[in-house]
C-alpha cells in the first residue's frame, strides 16, 4: 500500500526517475537532470525505458540504473524484469517522469511505484501524479528540471 507523503526536497534522501529512451535521445540532458539530483545528496535509481536495441548495456555510475524493455512485458503489461518490480516496491520519497508517460510501460511503473510522491508534467485523467508541472508543451529536460526545483523549494 503506497503512502502519500511529500518530503521536503532539502529532507530527501531517495528519488526514482522515468525516462523514456528513443533514437534521437540526448542522454547528456538526462545525466546534467541527475547530477543535479545527486548533487542534492539525493540516492538516484533511474528506469530506462524503451526498444531493447535502444537501452544501453553501461550507464554512468552516477545513479543505479534499471532497464525497462518495452519488449519485455507480460500480456497484462506488468514487466517481466524481477529486478523493476522490487524497485517499484521501495519506499522512495519522490519518483519524478520526465517519460511523460509516453507508452503504456511508463504509465504502469508510474503508476505502480509506492513512492510517497509523484511528479509529472503530464495532467491527465486518471494521472498518477501526486504533483504536475505544466511545461506547456516545452519538451527541454532543462526546463522541467528548473521549473520542478523552484516549486519544490516554495512549498517545502
Amino acid at each position: 500500500m503506497r503512502e502519500r507523503y511529500f518530503t521536503p526536497l532539502d529532507k530527501v534522501k531517495s528519488a526514482v526517475l522515468l525516462y523514456k529512451v528513443e533514437n534521437e535521445n540526448q542522454l547528456s540532458d538526462l545525466y546534467a537532470f541527475i547530477d543535479r539530483v545527486v548533487a542534492k545528496g539525493i540516492d538516484v535509481d533511474c528506469i530506462m525505458v524503451g526498444k531493447s536495441k535502444d537501452l544501453q548495456s553501461a550507464y554512468p555510475k552516477t545513479a543505479n540504473f534499471y532497464r525497462a524493455s518495452t519488449q519485455e512485458v507480460k500480456w497484462n503489461g506488468v514487466p517481466k524484469n524481477e529486478e523493476l518490480l522490487k524497485l517499484l516496491q521501495k519506499n522512495h520519497d519522490y519518483l519524478i517522469d520526465l517519460s511523460r508517460l509516453e507508452s503504456q510501460l511508463c504509465a504502469y511503473l508510474a503508476t505502480a511505484s509506492l513512492a510517497k510522491f509523484k511528479i509529472g508534467s503530464i495532467d491527465i485523467a486518471d494521472s498518477p501524479f501526486d504533483f504536475t508541472i505544466d511545461v506547456d508543451g516545452n519538451v527541454d529536460l532543462e526546463f522541467l528540471q528548473e521549473q520542478m526545483f523552484a516549486y519544490l523549494q516554495k512549498i517545502g
